[in-house]
């Protein structure tokens, strides 16, 4: 009796280690500038110092990130979409503003996630790769909002900002980054920081790492 008793607890400790062991990865690229005497070889990012970007990594090496696809809209344009939701590996995301993945400020997240969180993360993703649900826009959804609704729809952060409603709170990367970093620190969830080049000017954290 007493055998069959500490199987089943096995079952059930091994059953809720494995529940506890699914992620979802927040990874954030910070926002930058080139330093005055390296304009010259450096780029100039998309939205400075409050730019960057940030994705979902929904599976190994698939990054989920939301981007403009055609004419930039500065305005929401409802169902004249100019938007996709895509897929790219971990080396592409880092290199996506053309300055070497080495060289990139970087933050990432892993936000422990339950069997059915993850189920729902699957179904999402199916559907946003398929019918982008919303506009890419300045005065719209961009990555840091997007990446926020979806967040908000599995039930990581608060149901306020599911649908468009996160445009207005999430309107860049930083807001996302911050509030991320707070409950990292609140759960104990594991955070990998990475500073930038040198030769570049990157955006501080209001909470500090």
């Amino acid at each position: 009796m007493r055998t069959i008793l500490i199987i089943i607890l096995s079952c059930i400790t091994f059953s809720v280690h494995g529940e506890d062991s699914i992620y979802v990865k927040a990874h954030f690229i910070y926002g930058s500038v080139p330093k005055k005497e390296y304009s010259h070889v450096e780029r100039e990012w998309f939205g400075g110092l409050k730019g960057g970007h940030v994705g979902l990594e929904v599976a190994k090496d698939s990054i989920l990130n939301f981007g403009p696809k055609g004419s930039f809209h500065w305005v929401d344009k409802g169902d004249n979409r100019h938007s996709t939701f895509m897929i790219t590996s971990i080396r592409h995301f880092w290199g996506l503003f053309g300055t070497p993945g080495p060289d990139v400020q970087k933050l990432t997240i892993n936000i422990p996630i339950s069997a059915s969180q993850k189920r729902m993360l699957d179904s999402l993703t199916k559907s946003y790769l398929a019918n982008t649900p919303y506009d890419y826009a300045f005065l719209g959804m961009r990555c840091a909002s997007a990446s926020s609704e979806i967040l908000a729809r599995i039930g990581v952060l608060d149901k306020e900002l599911k649908g468009k409603g996160s445009k207005v709170e999430v309107f860049y990367p930083e807001i996302l980054r911050t509030e991320l970093i707070i409950r990292a620190r609140r759960n104990n969830w594991q955070m990998n920081y990475e500073k930038g080049t040198d030769r570049r000017k990157w955006e501080k954290d209001t909470e500090n790492l």
